[in-house]
C-alpha cells in the first residue's frame, strides 16, 4: 500500500516554488503544479534504492525526476473534497522520501487520503 501511495503521490500531484504552504492543492493550477513539481525535484530528486533484508528485497524509486514536471498536469484527478495543502503534501513526499522501506503510511500523509478518486 505504501509503495502504490508513493507512486499515485508523486504522479497525481507534483508542485511550490513561491507557493504558500497554505494553499490547497486542489486549487493550484497547471503552471502552480509544475512550479511546485520543479521545486519538490529540485529538494527530493529522484534515487533508487533497496529495501527488505537478506530473504527478500526489492528496489524502490522515490523523489521526483524534473523531466516529469513539464508533464500535462491536468489528469491529476484530486477529488473535489480534497482538503489538502501544500504544506500537507510537502510533509508527506518529505516523510516517504526519507524513509521510502517504512512499513507503514507515515500520519503526515493522513491528510491526502481522501484526495485520491477511487
Amino acid at each position: 500500500m505504501r509503495r502504490i501511495f508513493i507512486l499515485l503521490a508523486a504522479t497525481a500531484l507534483t508542485a511550490c516554488g513561491g507557493i504558500s504552504n497554505s494553499r490547497l492543492v486542489v486549487d493550484l493550477d497547471e503552471s502552480q503544479l509544475q512550479a511546485l513539481c520543479h521545486d519538490l525535484a529540485s529538494e527530493m530528486p529522484e534515487r533508487t534504492t533497496m529495501c527488505g533484508d537478506d530473504d527478500f528485497s526489492f528496489e524502490i524509486t522515490v523523489g521526483i525526476d524534473p523531466d516529469e514536471c513539464d508533464e500535462d498536469m491536468s489528469d491529476a484527478d484530486l477529488a473535489a473534497d480534497c482538503e489538502a495543502t501544500v504544506g500537507d503534501y510537502r510533509a508527506c513526499l518529505r516523510e516517504l522520501y526519507d524513509d521510502p522501506c517504512g512499513e507503514d503510511m507515515p500520519p503526515e500523509c493522513e491528510p491526502l487520503f481522501t484526495c485520491f478518486e477511487e
